[in-house]
C-alpha cells in the first residue's frame, strides 16, 4: 500500500498542477482522469474531494489532497527556466526575463496538451467499451508517470500521442502491464517523423500480408516523400536501433527486414496516421 500511496501522491500532485494551468477545479480535473476505474467515480469526485469508490484510492487521495508539495514536473520546469535565465545573464544578453517566461509557458503548454491527449484516448477507449479494473491502477499510474517523464525530456507531441494510445491499446488487447508499456515507450520516445512514417507504412504492408515488404516499401515511399532509395535506407538503418528493423545483405546491396514487432506496435498505436 505504501508504494501505491507514494505513486498516487506524485500523479495527483501533477494533476493538481495541470488543473491550475487549465484554470479548473481540482476535483473536476482529477475525477475524469480516474473516472474509468468506476462508473460512479466522476460523480463522487465532483461532490467531494475525499470520497472515492475504490478503497485504496479513497485512502490515498484523502491523504494526498491535503498536501501542497510541488510536483516533480513543476520542479523540472522551474529548473529549466532558471538555467535559461542564468545563461542569458552570464552572456550579458537582454531579454532573460522575457525568454524565461516564454520557456515556462511552453513547458506548461506541453504538460497541459499531454494531459488532454491522454484524456482523449481514455475517453475514446471507454466509448468502445474498454473498461479498466481496480487491479489496473498500479500499472496505469506507472504508465502515466513514465509518460510525463517523456514530456520532461522534450519528446515530440506526435510521439506522446502514440504513447498515450499504447496505454489504451494494451488494455484493449489484454496486455495491460507496465513492462509491456515500457518496452514500446522506449521505442516510441525517440522516433523521428520519418521513422514513424516508415514504420506506419511497413505496418500497413505487413498487415496486408505483402510478401516482399522492402520492395513494396520503396515503391510506396520513393520518390515521395523520400527522393531516393538512399534516403529511405538511411532511415531504416537508424530504425535498426529499435529492434524492429533488421539489415540484411542481398544480391545488389542491402535490404531491410521488418519483424512482427511492427505489427504488434501498430495494433496498439495508430502508426499510419501519426
Amino acid at each position: 500500500m505504501g508504494g501505491r500511496l507514494e505513486i498516487l501522491h506524485e500523479i495527483v500532485a501533477a494533476l493538481r498542477r495541470l488543473a491550475i494551468l487549465a484554470n479548473v477545479d481540482f476535483a473536476e480535473s482529477v475525477a475524469p482522469f480516474l473516472g474509468f476505474f468506476g462508473d460512479q467515480l466522476a460523480e463522487l469526485g465532483r461532490r467531494s474531494r475525499h470520497r472515492f469508490p475504490l478503497k485504496f484510492l479513497h485512502q490515498a487521495c484523502g491523504v494526498i489532497l491535503g498536501r501542497n508539495e510541488m510536483p516533480t514536473s513543476q520542479s523540472s520546469a522551474l529548473a529549466v527556466v532558471a538555467i535559461v535565465k542564468d545563461l542569458l545573464h552570464a552572456l550579458h544578453l537582454p531579454g532573460a526575463e522575457t525568454l524565461g517566461a516564454l520557456v515556462e509557458k511552453e513547458i506548461e503548454e506541453r504538460n497541459k496538451a499531454t494531459f488532454e491527449m491522454l484524456l482523449q484516448e481514455l475517453q475514446s477507449a471507454r466509448d468502445e467499451g474498454v473498461t479498466f479494473e481496480e487491479n489496473d491502477v498500479h500499472d496505469f499510474v506507472q504508465m502515466v508517470l513514465r509518460l510525463y517523464d517523456a514530456v520532461s525530456k522534450g519528446t515530440a507531441r506526435r510521439n506522446l500521442r502514440l504513447m498515450s494510445q499504447v496505454i489504451t491499446g494494451l488494455k484493449r488487447h489484454r496486455l495491460f502491464e507496465f513492462n509491456n508499456f515500457q518496452r514500446w515507450t522506449n521505442v516510441l520516445e525517440t522516433l523521428t517523423r520519418d521513422e514513424i512514417l516508415v514504420l506506419g507504412t511497413a505496418y500497413r504492408l505487413k498487415n496486408a500480408r505483402v510478401q516482399d515488404v522492402w520492395s513494396a516499401l520503396k515503391e510506396a515511399l520513393v520518390p515521395e516523400p523520400f527522393k531516393t532509395n538512399v534516403e529511405l535506407e538511411a532511415v531504416c538503418a537508424a530504425l535498426a536501433r529499435t529492434g524492429l528493423v533488421l539489415p540484411a545483405s542481398a544480391w545488389g546491396g542491402m535490404v531491410y527486414l521488418f519483424n512482427d514487432g511492427v505489427v504488434q506496435l501498430g495494433a496498439l498505436a495508430d502508426l499510419e496516421n501519426a
